[in-house]
Protein backbone atom coordinates (compact mmCIF):
# COMPACT_ATOMS: atom_id res chain seq x y z
CA UNK A 1 0.00 0.00 0.00
CA UNK A 2 0.98 3.59 -0.52
CA UNK A 3 0.70 6.24 2.18
CA UNK A 4 -0.32 8.74 -0.49
CA UNK A 5 -3.42 6.69 -1.27
CA UNK A 6 -2.95 4.90 -4.62
CA UNK A 7 -2.60 1.14 -4.40
CA UNK A 8 0.44 -0.75 -5.57
CA UNK A 9 0.48 -4.21 -7.13
CA UNK A 10 -0.25 -7.40 -5.22
CA UNK A 11 2.00 -10.42 -5.27
CA UNK A 12 -0.04 -13.64 -5.42
CA UNK A 13 1.73 -16.91 -4.72
CA UNK A 14 0.97 -20.53 -5.45
CA UNK A 15 2.68 -23.89 -5.49
CA UNK A 16 1.96 -24.63 -9.17
CA UNK A 17 2.11 -22.66 -12.37
CA UNK A 18 -1.11 -21.02 -13.48
CA UNK A 19 -1.93 -22.37 -16.92
CA UNK A 20 -4.98 -20.14 -17.35
CA UNK A 21 -4.59 -16.67 -18.89
CA UNK A 22 -4.74 -13.72 -16.53
CA UNK A 23 -8.16 -12.07 -17.00
CA UNK A 24 -8.00 -8.76 -18.82
CA UNK A 25 -7.92 -5.90 -17.81
CA UNK A 26 -6.66 -7.05 -14.40
CA UNK A 27 -3.10 -5.76 -14.40
CA UNK A 28 -2.74 -5.09 -10.68
CA UNK A 29 -1.41 -8.52 -9.81
CA UNK A 30 1.98 -10.12 -10.01
CA UNK A 31 1.60 -13.90 -10.03
CA UNK A 32 4.50 -16.11 -8.95
CA UNK A 33 5.04 -19.63 -7.72
CA UNK A 34 7.27 -21.20 -5.09
CA UNK A 35 7.75 -24.78 -3.91
CA UNK A 36 5.64 -24.30 -0.77
CA UNK A 37 3.46 -21.39 -1.83
CA UNK A 38 5.29 -18.90 0.41
CA UNK A 39 7.39 -15.95 -0.60
CA UNK A 40 11.17 -16.33 -0.44
CA UNK A 41 14.28 -14.23 -0.95
CA UNK A 42 14.26 -14.60 -4.74
CA UNK A 43 10.60 -13.64 -5.08
CA UNK A 44 11.05 -10.79 -2.64
CA UNK A 45 13.79 -9.31 -4.81
CA UNK A 46 11.70 -9.74 -7.97
CA UNK A 47 8.79 -7.97 -6.29
CA UNK A 48 11.06 -5.07 -5.35
CA UNK A 49 12.53 -4.82 -8.85
CA UNK A 50 9.45 -5.44 -10.98
CA UNK A 51 6.54 -4.22 -8.83
CA UNK A 52 7.42 -1.84 -6.03
CA UNK A 53 10.11 0.28 -7.65
CA UNK A 54 8.34 0.93 -11.00
CA UNK A 55 5.00 1.67 -9.30
CA UNK A 56 6.37 4.03 -6.64
CA UNK A 57 9.14 5.73 -8.59
CA UNK A 58 9.03 9.48 -7.87
CA UNK A 59 8.52 11.84 -10.79
CA UNK A 60 11.68 13.73 -9.87
CA UNK A 61 14.84 11.63 -10.32
CA UNK A 62 17.10 10.86 -7.36
CA UNK A 63 14.28 11.39 -4.86
CA UNK A 64 14.07 9.12 -1.88
CA UNK A 65 10.97 7.05 -1.20
CA UNK A 66 10.25 4.92 1.84
CA UNK A 67 9.53 1.19 2.01
CA UNK A 68 8.22 -0.09 5.35
CA UNK A 69 8.51 -3.83 5.91
CA UNK A 70 8.29 -6.41 8.63
CA UNK A 71 11.47 -8.10 9.80
CA UNK A 72 11.27 -11.16 7.54
CA UNK A 73 14.70 -12.37 6.42
CA UNK A 74 13.79 -12.05 2.74
CA UNK A 75 14.01 -8.26 3.20
CA UNK A 76 17.53 -8.40 4.63
CA UNK A 77 19.48 -9.96 1.78
CA UNK A 78 22.41 -8.17 0.21
CA UNK A 79 20.78 -8.08 -3.23
CA UNK A 80 17.53 -6.65 -1.82
CA UNK A 81 19.27 -3.89 0.14
CA UNK A 82 21.71 -3.14 -2.70
CA UNK A 83 18.91 -2.66 -5.22
CA UNK A 84 17.05 -0.41 -2.80
CA UNK A 85 20.12 1.75 -2.19
CA UNK A 86 20.80 2.07 -5.92
CA UNK A 87 17.20 3.21 -6.54
CA UNK A 88 16.87 5.71 -3.70
CA UNK A 89 14.64 3.46 -1.60
CA UNK A 90 14.93 3.75 2.17
CA UNK A 91 13.98 0.55 3.99
CA UNK A 92 12.56 0.55 7.50
CA UNK A 93 11.72 -2.74 9.22
CA UNK A 94 9.06 -2.67 11.90
CA UNK A 95 10.15 -3.92 15.34
CA UNK A 96 9.15 -7.44 16.29
CA UNK A 97 5.67 -7.93 17.78
CA UNK A 98 4.45 -4.46 16.73
CA UNK A 99 2.71 -5.12 13.40
CA UNK A 100 -0.68 -5.31 15.16
CA UNK A 101 -0.35 -1.58 15.85
CA UNK A 102 2.18 -0.29 13.32
CA UNK A 103 1.37 -2.11 10.09
CA UNK A 104 -1.37 -0.26 8.16
CA UNK A 105 -2.60 -3.49 6.54
CA UNK A 106 -3.25 -5.05 9.95
CA UNK A 107 -4.75 -1.91 11.40
CA UNK A 108 -7.28 -0.95 8.76
CA UNK A 109 -7.14 -3.01 5.57
CA UNK A 110 -7.11 -6.77 6.09
CA UNK A 111 -10.42 -6.75 7.99
CA UNK A 112 -12.49 -4.99 5.30
CA UNK A 113 -10.72 -6.98 2.57
CA UNK A 114 -11.54 -10.28 4.29
CA UNK A 115 -15.20 -9.29 4.58
CA UNK A 116 -15.36 -8.25 0.93
CA UNK A 117 -13.75 -11.54 -0.13
CA UNK A 118 -16.20 -13.52 1.99
CA UNK A 119 -19.05 -11.67 0.31
CA UNK A 120 -17.70 -12.59 -3.13
CA UNK A 121 -17.32 -16.25 -2.16
CA UNK A 122 -20.84 -16.34 -0.74
CA UNK A 123 -22.33 -14.75 -3.83
CA UNK A 124 -20.49 -17.14 -6.13
CA UNK A 125 -21.65 -20.09 -4.04
CA UNK A 126 -25.25 -18.95 -4.23
CA UNK A 127 -24.92 -18.84 -8.02
CA UNK A 128 -23.37 -22.34 -8.04
CA UNK A 129 -20.08 -20.98 -9.37
CA UNK A 130 -16.96 -22.64 -7.94
CA UNK A 131 -13.97 -20.39 -7.40
CA UNK A 132 -10.96 -22.01 -9.05
CA UNK A 133 -7.61 -20.95 -10.48
CA UNK A 134 -9.25 -19.86 -13.72
CA UNK A 135 -11.53 -17.26 -12.07
CA UNK A 136 -9.90 -16.57 -8.68
CA UNK A 137 -8.32 -13.28 -9.78
CA UNK A 138 -11.64 -12.00 -11.11
CA UNK A 139 -13.35 -12.47 -7.75
CA UNK A 140 -10.39 -11.28 -5.73
CA UNK A 141 -10.07 -8.20 -7.93
CA UNK A 142 -13.72 -7.37 -7.26
CA UNK A 143 -13.25 -7.80 -3.50
CA UNK A 144 -10.09 -5.72 -3.58
CA UNK A 145 -11.78 -2.95 -5.59
CA UNK A 146 -14.63 -2.80 -3.08
CA UNK A 147 -12.48 -2.83 0.03
CA UNK A 148 -9.28 -0.96 -0.77
CA UNK A 149 -10.43 2.61 -1.14
CA UNK A 150 -7.90 5.49 -1.00
CA UNK A 151 -9.68 6.95 2.03
CA UNK A 152 -9.33 3.63 3.88
CA UNK A 153 -5.64 3.35 3.05
CA UNK A 154 -4.94 6.90 4.18
CA UNK A 155 -6.88 6.27 7.39
CA UNK A 156 -4.80 3.17 8.13
CA UNK A 157 -1.54 5.09 7.75
CA UNK A 158 -2.92 7.88 9.92
CA UNK A 159 -3.97 5.47 12.70
CA UNK A 160 -0.47 4.00 12.86
CA UNK A 161 1.11 7.46 13.02
CA UNK A 162 3.31 6.70 10.01
CA UNK A 163 1.82 9.30 7.67
CA UNK A 164 1.23 12.01 8.58
CA UNK A 165 3.93 11.31 11.16
CA UNK A 166 2.48 11.34 14.67
CA UNK A 167 4.52 9.82 17.50
CA UNK A 168 1.50 10.09 19.81
CA UNK A 169 -0.92 8.18 17.58
CA UNK A 170 -0.37 4.94 19.51
CA UNK A 171 -0.34 4.92 23.33
CA UNK A 172 2.67 3.36 25.03
CA UNK A 173 0.34 0.92 26.77
CA UNK A 174 -0.18 -0.83 23.42
CA UNK A 175 3.40 -2.13 23.62
CA UNK A 176 3.52 -3.09 27.28
CA UNK A 177 4.35 -6.72 28.08
CA UNK A 178 1.41 -9.05 28.46
CA UNK A 179 0.10 -9.15 32.01
CA UNK A 180 -0.64 -12.33 33.92
CA UNK A 181 -4.33 -12.20 34.77
CA UNK A 182 -4.45 -15.58 36.54
CA UNK A 183 -5.51 -15.12 40.17
CA UNK A 184 -5.19 -18.73 41.32
CA UNK A 185 -2.16 -20.95 41.09
CA UNK A 186 -2.53 -24.07 39.01
CA UNK A 187 -3.12 -27.18 41.10
CA UNK A 188 -1.12 -30.27 40.24
CA UNK A 189 -2.96 -33.54 39.96
CA UNK A 190 -2.66 -35.81 42.98
CA UNK A 191 -0.44 -38.81 42.46
CA UNK A 192 -1.25 -42.27 43.81
CA UNK A 193 2.40 -43.35 43.68
CA UNK A 194 4.16 -43.64 47.05
CA UNK A 195 6.64 -40.95 47.99
CA UNK A 196 10.12 -41.98 49.04
CA UNK A 197 11.94 -39.11 50.79
CA UNK A 198 15.42 -40.31 49.89
CA UNK A 199 14.67 -40.69 46.15
CA UNK A 200 12.13 -37.93 45.45
CA UNK A 201 14.38 -35.05 46.44
CA UNK A 202 16.76 -33.07 44.28
CA UNK A 203 20.37 -34.32 44.15
CA UNK A 204 21.59 -31.32 46.13
CA UNK A 205 19.03 -32.05 48.84
CA UNK A 206 20.08 -35.71 48.91
CA UNK A 207 23.69 -34.70 49.46
CA UNK A 208 22.68 -32.38 52.29
CA UNK A 209 20.64 -35.18 53.92
CA UNK A 210 23.58 -37.59 53.67
CA UNK A 211 25.84 -35.10 55.43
Amino acid sequence: MNGAGPRTTHLLLGTQSVHHPIPHPINLFSVSVSPKGWTDQELGLKWLEQDFEPNTRPEMPQTYHLLILDGHNLHCTYSFVKFAAEHWIIIICLPSHTTHALQPCNVGVFGPLARAWKSQVTQASQNNIPIMKANLLLYYHEARSQALKPTMILSAFRKTGIYPFDRNAIPLSAFEPAKNTTTQAAQTAASSAPIHPNTDTFPCQQQQQQH
